[in-house]
């Protein structure tokens, strides 16, 4: 009888959800060397080999040098001189053969070795690096097991854009110095599961740390007191379940932190009071179900910052007062049934900011007297059903506004002097009438759209052409 479970590609969970599982290192990969903090200085990492003799690795770390290969080769290496080696599947012991993939292939593994030459300290890791072979095109470095002893170290990549580890399960920073930047550090380790808690108080940037890890579960509480960019480091982790209360007090970006995050179900209370872009910051976090009261004073860019949340059922009372950009803020968050009444009132675009929020069913005066744009803001509110008075005499761009909201009843804006289209939604004449007389003077030639009303038919239209407005009905 088959068993239920979760399915594992090497050690990396691949289906089954639940809980965080704790990583589980291969028994069929090779024996990782003990490192000790402050006595040892080397750096090791298992690299799967495979019978195609396309095995290209390339590295580069400052200080001069030694690698040892593990297929009875070793080199000396200069100060910041890429090392480079392509390994061949019959140099390596039949012993160390596993399978790697869903397809089960058979692999070797070589246990490569670097250490610092005499005199000389560890000062750069960089696995970020691509192999010079001529025609090579991009490849996957076969790394599969990473662990890391360099206290001299300020500066650690992974991952990033052309090592493209997208192999390795673990890495263990075991000991590093002093880092100031943490961006791109694991970028693209998209099997990476396993990562320690080690020393980030003195990094000022953290953007893209952990982007593109899809199997990260969870992370350490790493010292982030210090950073101030913190925008896409979690980007895309979409098995990312939980997060520590990080001290991001410091933070001024905080865009596209958690987009894509579609397995967190909540955070907690991050310290954003200094953050001036949050835009983009949960989109795409389609399993989260509410969020606590960020300190949002200082943000002026809150657009698409909770795009896509479709779990999402209701929000707090943001202090929204420094907002120019509104736009996307909420759209797609379908589960949403009610809004606050945050402070607009220097929101200039807040297009489409609750645009396809079906569950929408109502919304207080918000001020939007300084909004230039408000296209879209209300598309698709099936079950919305009145709008208060809005005042819209900033308003320029009013495009589809309030589009297939079928159950709006009541509609009217106060200044208008641009064309609004209100066709096919649920209005009486009287309401209709209530729009004519709350528009402003028609800025040049302007349209005010209500066909497809049950009371277009007996509405006034003239109340709105002394006006100086077209009246479609």
């Amino acid at each position: 009888m088959p068993t239920t479970g979760k399915l594992y590609l090497g050690s990396t969970l691949i289906s089954g959800g639940g809980e965080a599982e704790a990583w589980v290192r291969n028994p069929d990969w090779i024996a990782m060397p003990t490192l000790t903090a402050g006595v040892d200085e080397k750096v090791y990492g298992i690299i799967a080999v495979g019978t195609g003799n396309s095995n290209f690795v390339s590295f580069e770390f400052e200080g001069a040098y030694n690698v040892d290969w593990g297929d009875g080769n070793s080199e000396d290496v200069a100060n910041s001189v890429d090392a480079q080696h392509n390994f061949d599947y019959a140099d390596l012991s039949s012993s160390t053969e596993f399978a790697l993939g869903s397809f089960g292939d058979t692999h070797r593994q070589a246990l490569v070795t670097i250490t610092p030459q005499a005199g000389q300290s560890l000062t750069k890791v960089n696995f970020n690096k691509k192999h010079t072979q001529s025609g090579l095109n991009d490849y996957r470095t076969p790394w599969l097991d990473i662990a890391i002893s360099a206290a001299n170290c300020t500066s650690l990549t992974v991952g990033s854009t052309s090592g493209n580890l997208a192999l390795l399960e673990r890495c263990n920073v075991v000991d590093v110095g002093v880092l100031t930047s943490a961006s791109l550090m694991f970028q693209g380790c998209s099997s990476l599961q396993s990562v320690p808690l080690f020393d980030l108080s003195s990094a000022t940037n953290a953007s893209y740390m952990f982007r593109y890890c899809s199997s990260l579960q969870s992370v350490p509480l790493f010292d982030l007191s210090s950073v101030t960019d913190a925008a896409n480091m979690f980007q895309d982790c979409s098995s990312l379940q939980s997060t520590p209360l990080f001290d991001l007090s410091s933070a001024t970006n905080a865009s596209i932190m958690f987009q894509g995050c579609s397995s967190l179900q909540s955070v907690p209370l991050f310290d954003l009071s200094s953050a001036t872009n949050a835009s983009y910051m949960f989109r795409y976090c389609s399993s989260l179900q509410s969020v606590p009261l960020f300190d949002l004073s200082s943000v002026t860019d809150a657009s698409y910052m909770f795009d896509a949340c479709s779990s999402m059922q209701s929000v707090p009372l943001f202090d929204l007062s420094s907002a120019t950009n509104t736009s996307y803020m909420f759209r797609k968050c379908s589960s949403m049934q009610s809004t606050p009444l945050f402070d607009l009132s220097s929101a200039t675009d807040a297009s489409s900011m609750f645009d396809v929020c079906s569950s929408l069913q109502s919304v207080p005066l918000f001020d939007l007297s300084s909004a230039t744009t408000t296209a879209y803001m209300f598309r698709y509110c099936y079950a919305l059903q009145s709008v208060p008075l809005f005042d819209l005499s900033s308003a320029t761009t009013t495009t589809s506004m309030f589009q297939s909201c079928d159950s709006l009843q009541s509609g009217a804006t106060t200044g208008l002097t641009v064309s609004l289209s209100y066709d096919d939604l649920k209005l009486s004449a009287v309401e209709i009438d209530r729009i004519f007389t709350n528009l402003g003077t028609a800025s040049g030639t302007q349209t005010i759209t209500v066909t497809n009303n049950w009371g277009s038919a007996t509405c006034d239209p003239t109340i709105a052409t002394a006006k100086g407005w077209t009246v479609a009905n």
